[in-house]
């Protein structure tokens, strides 16, 4: 794994997922990371708690909780101070 550093201000955040989402997003074909990082854009202006509950919604609709794809873990780290 490569290493890196980042310098976080007040109100940034990390979104740190596994790769369940480009499964439960591509349909059988060529995973495309534009499309989750598209829906996650358009939730930006949510708190990083309301952006994962919809965005688990999303992915609970298009893959359905009964029948998971892979498995999937999301987290939002949020810089406060």
């Amino acid at each position: 794994y490569a290493d890196g550093s980042v310098v976080l201000a007040p109100g940034d955040r990390i979104f740190v997922y596994t790769d369940g989402i480009e499964v439960a997003l591509n349909d059988g074909q060529i995973v495309s990371t534009e499309q989750w990082c598209a829906e996650l854009y358009r939730r930006r202006h949510l708190s990083s708690e309301a952006m994962l509950e919809d965005f688990a919604q999303l992915l609970d609709k298009q893959l359905g909780s009964l029948t998971p794809k892979d498995d999937l873990t999301m987290v939002i780290l949020e810089v406060n101070r």
